[in-house]
């Protein structure tokens, strides 16, 4: 991928694909205030395939109030 193409990738594909890469456990709170504690398999426009309890599960982000990082410890 060019460095024209990266630039022009958003801050949400970016901090989602991370996510990806780094296969990190993270916690989506939801906007009906459930949190699902998971690792992210892959995403598009509206939607995240998560990997919850062993299972695969489609979450829609517009159900989605925020995504951060399981246990982060800040160096």
């Amino acid at each position: 991928m060019t460095n024209k193409k990266l630039e022009n990738k958003s801050l949400q594909d970016k901090f989602l694909n991370d996510l990806i890469n780094d296969k990190k456990t993270l916690e989506i709170n939801l906007i009906n205030g459930l949190v699902l504690s998971c690792k992210l398999e892959k995403f598009d426009n509206f939607s995240l395939l998560i990997n919850h309890n062993n299972m695969a599960t489609l979450v829609y982000k517009h159900s989605i109030s925020s995504i951060s990082l399981k246990n982060y410890k800040k160096k």
